[in-house]
């Protein structure tokens, strides 16, 4: 029957001067619906970067770059906060009536890095299956960019002008990827690339600055005895303007409750008299 329909279909193109198609062209008609079907599932960021490398790689993520200019990269003095010390958690402290049982006093670190260097502190390697790039100890790098990803700043190299793109984090290590820019973005494959040695990093060059600013104690929280089987602290915030002076909040609890909270920090009592107290910082 197949055959019967297939043949009178032939004959009746070639009555009515249509000519019937090759296999090729069959072939190829096929072939364009399947990629214009294919087309309409990939995302809309796959289409628009169809005619790019990972045309035929679909599994990459793109991130817009913070701040790209050719061959120079400035952080616009890009600031993180650190704290001056840590207490330790989950380990017994004491502190006397009026003395501190914690506090927070941090101090400001501001980088600026534009048209800086950076280099190799040794030798190394990074590979994935198509890519390979050998890292000598004194190579110097600069960067071409910066990309901020899930909250933390990566800087940008192009060490073979070839466009594939390494990446450091914000302590200089080498990142296991390989990536390549596209219109303004960061294009990130996800195939398996490997570090060798694990921490392989770059260290700042001629260029970077870093300022750090003057500690500031930011507030004190201390112990005020036990009265009428209730335990005392008060919280000190020193971030207030001269003019309103500090501002000093009360707390009180029970002698008998253990687990307190003031402003966020979680504590344990062990032991509290009028005079002193035994207790713990605990994690949040």
């Amino acid at each position: 029957m197949k055959k019967i329909f297939l043949l009178t279909s032939v004959l009746l193109l070639t009555s009515c001067g249509v000519r019937p198609m090759t296999s090729d062209e069959i072939a190829d008609n096929a072939r364009q619906l399947r990629d214009k079907a294919a087309e309409q599932t990939h995302s809309l960021v796959e289409r628009d970067h169809k005619h790019y490398w990972l045309n035929n790689m679909r599994t990459y993520k793109t991130y817009p770059i913070v701040c790209y200019e050719g061959s120079s990269i400035d952080t616009g003095q890009r600031t993180e906060i650190y704290s001056t010390h840590e207490f330790p958690h989950n380990t017994a402290m004491s502190a006397n009536l009026g003395q501190r049982m914690y506090d927070s006093e941090t101090y400001a670190a501001s980088v600026s890095g534009k048209n800086g260097t950076y280099v190799a502190k040794e030798n190394g390697k990074i590979s994935s299956s198509a890519y390979h790039f050998d890292i000598k100890a004194g190579q110097t790098f600069e960067p071409v960019g910066e990309v901020k990803i899930d909250g933390k700043y990566y800087l940008l190299f192009n060490p073979h002008e070839n466009g594939h793109i390494l990446l450091i984090d914000e302590n200089g290590v080498f990142v296991p990827q390989i990536a390549r820019i596209y219109k303004n973005e960061l294009l990130i494959s996800e195939n398996l690339t490997t570090v060798m040695p694990h921490e392989l990093s770059l260290i700042p060059g001629s260029g970077n600055k870093s300022e750090y600013s003057e500690p500031q104690l930011n507030y004190t929280i201390k112990y005020n005895g036990v009265q009428n089987e209730v335990m005392n602290f008060s919280f000190i915030d020193h971030t207030q303007t001269a003019t309103s002076g500090e501002r000093i909040q009360k707390f009180v609890f029970p002698l008998r409750q253990n687990i307190i909270h003031i402003n966020g920090v979680k504590f344990k009592i062990l032991q509290a008299t009028p005079s002193k107290v035994v207790y713990m910082i605990l994690d949040k």
